[in-house]
């Protein structure tokens, strides 16, 4: 786990991050879900927990964290300790295995073999899924209703500005605390993730189908700005609700606390608005990564804008770089060349 943290931190590399993380995550599937029952155990569960999925989504690779031994036997002691952040995380457990399964279809169709029955399956699955997600939603909705709230973006003092000093958008999402934005910008990570998933299936009916079941609210007045799974319609909706709480999130004097989440939803968002083009707001979401690497000192977010996966030698993220116009391609790659040169343990003399 130090040497996760280290990489993190100091980022020594594209790989080396990676590599900790999934070594992280072989210990703890070596001393099984029983060993992560009490605490000082479950805590370094917890806390690699999200590190070994994001390290599992950069990879395209299934995680243990998906069986349900292992997101129910650590919480067998303690229920208590199953807050709503945690079931959320369980539901995010899933989306690697979900992209591997995708990569895995597309490639075997690109061959002619006949991938209709797990297509079928994974189609299935992306659909169970984002029915838990959604119940997730409304039930963190019913407990959280006034947590969030619209302000006007002040150009004196927004972060969020292109780079001639106009706000990107007329209002920011403000909120109650950090733990509410960090849960809110996992959920959308989350849910942005699924759309994904579904685009690169070409089975966005199906998630269209679930999201325009009508919520079961008692005609209940929703009293934030946030939006519910159904107001949903299209991917730029889940990136702009990222986008617009990235003020508070910085703005925050804990800002280091969750800069995980924030770092993937940004890393998410660089992606979906890059295949839009929509270049003033790629250019702000670099600027933001490289303030999360000054206020919050993890220097891996200064490397997460790239088309190439983070985890591994440059391979390219599919179903997005041969979406993205050639000079949004060339930009970034610039930008990416003039950030700082890693640092090397034998610099350290």
């Amino acid at each position: 786990m130090a040497l996760n943290l280290y990489e993190l931190f100091a980022y020594t590399g594209r790989m080396g991050w990676a590599q900790h993380a999934g070594g992280i995550g072989c210990l703890m599937e070596v001393r099984g879900p029983e060993a992560h029952q009490e605490y000082p155990d479950y805590g370094y569960f917890i806390i690699s927990r999200l590190m070994v999925i994001t390290e599992s989504i950069v990879n395209r690779k299934r995680t243990f964290l998906e069986r349900e031994e292992w997101q129910t036997i650590p919480w067998e002691k303690h229920p208590e300790w199953k807050t709503s952040r945690e079931r959320l995380v369980d539901i995010l457990c899933h989306t690697p295995g979900m992209m591997e399964d995708s990569l895995s279809i597309k490639r075997d169709r690109e061959k002619g073999i006949d991938v209709t029955a797990r297509r079928e399956s994974l189609i299935a699955t992306v659909t169970t899924l984002l029915k838990r997600l959604i119940q997730w939603r409304r039930e963190w909705e019913s407990s959280h209703e006034t947590v969030a709230f619209e302000i006007v973006t002040d150009p004196e003092s927004s972060l969020t500005l292109d780079l001639n000093g106009n706000p990107l958008f007329p209002t920011l999402l403000y909120y109650s605390d950090l733990e509410t934005v960090n849960t809110i910008l996992l959920y959308n990570a989350t849910f942005g993730t699924m759309f994904w998933i579904g685009s690169f299936n070409q089975c966005l009916d199906a998630v269209w189908a679930t999201l325009e079941v009508e919520p079961d609210d008692g005609g209940v007045e929703k009293k934030n700005p946030l939006k519910l799974p159904h107001e949903v319609r299209e991917m730029s909706d889940i990136i702009m609700e990222i986008c617009r709480s990235v003020d508070y999130h910085l703005m925050h004097h804990q800002v280091s606390v969750g800069s995980i989440p924030l770092m993937v939803s940004l890393r998410m968002s660089f992606l979906a608005l890059s295949v839009a083009h929509e270049i003033e707001k790629v250019k702000w979401v670099i600027r933001m990564m490289e303030i999360i690497a000054d206020s919050s000192c993890f220097e891996l977010s200064r490397h997460m804008f790239s088309f190439t996966r983070l985890g591994r030698s440059p391979v390219k993220v599919e179903g997005v770089t041969d979406r993205v116009e050639s000079d949004m391609v060339k930009f970034a790659h610039s930008q990416e060349q003039a950030m700082p040169v890693p640092i090397h343990m034998s610099n350290w003399d």
